[in-house]
């Protein structure tokens, strides 16, 4: 074969490859939308190219590139991540009520809440270290209600948790920046599946303890709460200060990688003083402590071990992380806020997203040295070059600061999905959603524009 065939071969081949290829990703989207299943995670499973960086960037600058080099810089990153800072004293008051004893009936486990967190866990789940998905638990659910039942019994009245479930994969998953660069990974923990299921039947017993004990201000992790909720209070709050003519500022709290910080012991000590039972609390450091993960970039497993963070991927964690920050929020005295029919609304919180409302400047850094104190005690530490600031035109001009460091001062800030200003003006996120939304029909375009 003359050289000149050989790449016009070469050349024939590649381009049969990428139709085929674009083939079977045009017939696999049409196959979710005829389904009505989610577009984004066909399109997900199709990319052909891989996003796991072939370097990775020190936080000094040093370029890694070498496996072993790599490999040891993501062992010593997670262990710092993931090792205790803080020492938080066990708060040791029992709940009101609480009984010592160790009865089996005392703590039973009924098939109907087996069944009931069965059905509760969502389809399509990547399966953990025993290799279980949620879809194998629905289809046996009736099989395996009673012996899981009997099992999570056992559990209950004994204190023992199997060694398994202390183990996981953890997953890294790119948020935005350079994807070289570690701290702008996600760290998702493929959990045991029966963990997940016997950790549904805990929170569905204990949520409503935790629902009486979480302020007003919290709408994430909630039912009956939602994003729109905390929306919907910015900007009616920004347009009444407008109206009449009142000093408005928000300040817009981030914390450093505020799940992977959080100390165990705050969270049980949250839990404690909420009121949640001597033995769920007990069983939920059990299922948290001595536990270990491997993570797994470049396909060789590195294991670390975890002595902090709530883990991604635990059906309870939301809500043990939410009840720490709770307890910080209300023993943090902070001097911010507003009147509002005789309340005083000082904060509105979803998850870790924290904005915190004042009339004056100096009193919201007040206020963030306060905060700062009290989230500190339990591992969390904010972030100064994300934390933002804004205020409308009645208030003072202040430069805010978090220590050494000045606190950007913004015109438009996008609180959770939603460009806020403080002219109510829906010009911006119009124009932003406009341009989110050319990027994603960008992403798939080849699939939307196939005229087959």
């Amino acid at each position: 074969m003359t050289p000149v065939a050989r790449t016009v071969l070469n050349k024939a081949i590649r381009v049969r490859v990428k139709n085929d290829y674009r083939e079977y990703a045009v017939r696999r989207a049409r196959e979710a939308a005829e389904k009505a299943t989610s577009i984004k995670r066909t399109f997900i499973s199709t990319r052909s190219k891989t996003t796991t960086p072939e370097c990775l960037t020190k936080a000094d600058g040093t370029v890694l590139r070498n496996r072993k080099d790599i490999e040891k810089e993501i062992r010593t990153f997670f262990q710092d991540l993931f090792s205790s800072k803080v020492n938080v004293e066990a708060y040791s008051e029992p709940s009101e009520g609480e009984s010592d004893k160790s009865d089996k009936e005392e703590w039973r486990v009924l098939e109907s809440e087996v069944m009931q967190a069965i059905r509760q866990m969502k389809s399509g789940k990547a399966p953990g270290p025993d290799q279980i998905r949620p879809e194998h638990l629905k289809c046996l659910k009736e099989v395996l209600a009673r012996p899981l039942a009997d099992l999570f019994t056992e559990m209950l009245a004994s204190g023992i948790v199997p060694k398994d479930w202390l183990s996981s994969h953890t997953t890294l998953i790119h948020k935005k920046g350079a994807r070289d660069i570690l701290a702008n990974y996600r760290p998702i923990a493929l959990l045991s599946t029966m963990l997940k299921v016997f950790s549904r039947v805990i929170l569905n017993r204990i949520r409503h303890i935790l629902n009486m004990n979480t302020g007003k201000e919290q709408a994430g992790f909630r039912e009956g709460f939602s994003t729109i909720d905390q929306i919907h209070v910015i900007s009616q709050l920004t347009e009444r200060c407008r109206e009449y003519r009142i000093p408005l500022c928000y300040l817009f709290i981030d914390f450093k990688k505020a799940f992977d910080t959080v100390e165990h012991q705050a969270m049980l000590n949250a839990l404690t003083a909420s009121g949640v039972p001597r033995r769920y609390v007990e069983m939920i450091r059990k299922c948290n402590s001595s536990c270990f993960t491997d993570v797994n970039l470049y396909g060789n497993p590195i294991r670390i071990q975890i002595r902090r963070e709530v883990r991604q991927g635990e059906v309870i964690s939301p809500m043990l992380f939410s009840a720490a920050l709770e307890i910080v929020m209300q023993n943090a005295q902070m001097s911010c806020g507003i009147n509002i029919d005789g309340e005083r609304l000082q904060y509105l919180m979803f998850a870790d997203d924290i904005v915190l409302i004042g009339s004056e400047p100096s009193a919201l850094e007040n206020s963030l040295r306060i905060l700062r104190n009290a989230a500190s005690s339990i591992g969390l530490e904010t972030h100064p070059g994300k934390t933002k600031w804004m205020k409308n035109s009645y208030a003072s001009d202040y430069c805010l600061r978090m220590e050494d460091s000045v606190i950007e001062e913004v015109s438009s800030y996008v609180y959770l999905g939603q460009a806020v200003t403080m002219d109510n003006d829906l010009t911006v996120e119009i124009s932003r959603r406009r341009r989110a939304g050319w990027v994603t029909f960008n992403k798939y375009r080849d699939v939307l524009t196939d005229k087959n």
